[in-house]
């Protein structure tokens, strides 16, 4: 509970005095944070902070807020381009490691496959599902495990996810993801915002991918791209959003279109970074009823999906629609839902709406020899 009412807190503009109080001393944790992100910059300006370098070549995927901005679909996508192109490549996850217990009455072989999802992560197990011909090793030593991608795959092109602020390990490209509806978070740094460094630290970057763009209005996104033209000159940009395709019915594992007629009631829920554009998603083809909003990375307990379907009872709601990394959490409990009710997984693909060329250049550039 205290979790959420923070989340809550730092995302809505009122608060009381209680919440204000509280603000204030985030901010004071954000300045040591800042502090702390200055300190490392110099131990790796000055070099007593090392950076290696691997045999082969790497991309990074990262962006400077937390979550939602769609890092993990476009490594996906990144991934099976390259693939086309005759690559051998390997993606490099951090992971998030899950909390579901491995409990002792599991078989052997039970409990050591639920104990190397848990290693995977939320974003791991999706990338996994979808990633099916393409190695996927999680670490937060990426040294480490780029060294086993090259060792054991034999790759030559690694995929950093989520890997801006890992500065470890060198890169031939720094490839920044930008959520068009809310780029910069509240504008303050953690724990008092969302932002994990400060804006002029884009800086870095080689290229950003502007995402979502299709559920702002055009002169918001002119309006950032202009910023972004003025404060990084030289950083080309690319748009991106993400496509809905289909619906996947996680009951009876089949794929429906996305016709929904709008008298059908419609509940969603999911626990990702930028829940609203879900849910602007999902009002593209059909009418929400209600809708439920969890923590990013939050993994659901029985009461969690109780909840969900007293609410769909009260409503007198019959079709139930989350995210797919959402739906990879799922799988325990779906013997819950009642026999009435349609539970689906959206499933999106990523498209490139602008800047394709300059994508393509980039990126021929990084992995040319």
């Amino acid at each position: 509970m205290l979790k959420i009412y923070l989340y809550n807190l730092l995302k809505s503009k009122k608060s009381n005095f209680i919440g204000i109080i509280i603000r204030f001393f985030l901010l004071l944790l954000s300045y040591i944070y800042y502090l702390a992100i200055k300190i490392r910059q110099g131990l790796y300006a000055c070099g007593l902070f090392k950076t290696s370098k691997l045999n082969c070549k790497v991309i990074s995927v990262g962006n400077i807020t937390l979550g939602g901005t769609g890092k993990t679909p476009f490594v996906e996508f990144l991934a099976k381009e390259l693939k086309k192109q005759g690559k051998k490549v390997a993606v490099l996850g951090q992971g998030y490691k899950r909390k579901s217990p491995v409990t002792s009455h599991q078989s052997p072989a039970r409990r050591e496959k639920e104990s190397k999802l848990q290693n995977l992560g939320d974003e791991g197990i999706f990338l996994r599902e979808k990633l099916k011909d393409i190695p996927l090793l999680v670490g937060k030593n990426r040294i480490k495990t780029g060294r086993e991608a090259i060792e054991r795959y034999k790759a030559d092109t690694l995929i950093l996810d989520d890997a801006f602020q890992y500065q470890r390990l060198k890169r031939n490209l720094n490839i920044v993801l930008i959520d068009a509806t809310n780029p910069f978070g509240n504008n303050y740094l953690l724990p008092r915002g969302f932002l994990r460094e400060p804006i002029k630290n884009l800086g870095r970057a080689d290229f950003f991918i502007l995402t979502k763009t299709n559920l702002i209005e055009e002169k918001q996104v002119s309006f950032l791209k202009q910023r972004l033209s003025k404060e990084f000159p030289k950083i080309p940009l690319a748009e991106a959003d993400y496509k809905p395709i289909c619906l996947l019915d996680l009951l009876k594992n089949e794929k429906k279109d996305l016709n929904i007629p709008t008298s059908n009631r419609v509940l969603i829920f999911s626990a990702i970074g930028n829940p609203d554009s879900f849910l602007k998603a999902v009002q593209g083809f059909c009418k929400v009823e209600s809708e439920l909003n969890f923590l990013d990375h939050c993994q659901y307990k029985a009461e969690d999906i109780k909840k969900i379907i007293e609410i769909c009872s009260q409503k007198n709601i019959h079709i139930i629609i989350t995210t797919e990394k959402d739906a990879v959490k799922l799988k325990g409990f779906l013997h819950l839902f009642a026999k009435h009710l349609s539970l689906f997984s959206l499933e999106m693909e990523m498209q490139i709406l602008e800047g394709k060329e300059k994508l393509n250049a980039v990126i021929n550039s990084a992995i040319s020899d």
